[in-house]
């Protein structure tokens, strides 16, 4: 029951994110809410809810929109390993927390998808992907990380429990 709602979860957001997200664009740039999520349940929870959700919407994300599929499913599948790895470490009682772990996760995520992406062969820009993309997109994702990092620990680190 818990994967279920899980997943009901994730699905809306994936939808939220490739539609009506769109509409609140700055510059451009949409935050990746499906990386806050990854990040965020494999912080609070002790499921490995980030693996598998990653995985399967990173593949639904780079069949819908990628150019290489598998590139988004291998960031998220990482991202979540990493986080769920080093969050025994981090202190999480204070909003420096997320600040400081969706920075490090949103510029890892880039920086490893331009790696890959460069490894198959695509010919993408490290500087005009900073100048245009990166930047923007990790601090809209640093904000609605602390938004949603509120609500997380609210109703599941606070009162222990979890999903």
């Amino acid at each position: 029951m818990k994967y279920i709602l899980v997943f009901i979860f994730f699905f809306i957001n994936f939808v939220f994110q490739t539609t009506l997200l769109q509409y609140f664009s700055i510059f451009g740039v949409v935050p990746n809410t499906t990386l806050i999520l990854i990040v965020l349940f494999s912080f609070f929870c002790s499921e490995k809810y980030g693996y598998y959700f990653g995985v399967a919407f990173g593949f639904i994300q780079d069949i819908l929109f990628g150019n290489i599929i598998g590139i988004s499913a291998v960031m998220y599948l990482t991202t979540a390993l990493i986080v769920h790895e080093i969050k025994e470490y981090i202190f999480k009682d204070t909003l420096l927390s997320p600040v400081l772990l969706m920075i490090l996760m949103s510029f890892y995520y880039h920086m490893g998808y331009w790696l890959i992406s460069r490894l198959f062969g695509l010919d993408i820009s490290l500087i005009n992907i900073f100048k245009e993309f990166v930047l923007i997109e990790v601090l809209y994702n640093t904000v609605i990380a602390v938004i949603l990092y509120k609500i997380f620990y609210n109703n599941f680190y606070t009162q222990r429990r979890y999903i």
